[in-house]
């Protein structure tokens, strides 16, 4: 993904560039295959799967700790 100059990064939009190009890898072939490849082609795509769950995770962590810090805020009533 070649980024314009200026032009702010998108996550939502960077994770769609990235599921479309991952599901687009997965071979189409119509010949037939040995089952080795087949196995093989299956297993990597679990692990770019695993990888992005990961990322995921990673993410919904940072945000659950920021959401956490906000909540220790206190307020206190100055006269």
């Amino acid at each position: 993904m070649a980024e314009e100059k200026g032009k702010q990064f998108d996550f939502s939009e960077w994770l769609a560039e990235g599921l479309e190009g991952m599901l687009g890898s997965r071979p189409r072939l119509t010949a037939p295959l040995p089952p080795e490849f087949k196995q093989h082609t299956k297993a990597a795509f679990k692990e770019m799967l695993l990888a992005y769950r990961s990322l995921l995770d990673a993410l919904i962590a940072k945000a659950e700790e920021r959401r956490e810090e906000q909540a220790e805020v206190t307020k206190i009533k100055v006269d």
